[in-house]
């Protein structure tokens, strides 16, 4: 199902992936 949306906005997908990434380390990392 991922691929799916991967494939239809790649750039969006990257972008919300790394933020999501980032806030969940942030998250799980109060450094």
């Amino acid at each position: 199902m991922n691929f799916v949306s991967i494939h239809h906005h790649p750039i969006s997908a990257g972008a919300s992936g790394q933020a999501h990434d980032f806030a969940f380390r942030a998250r799980r990392r109060p450094n």
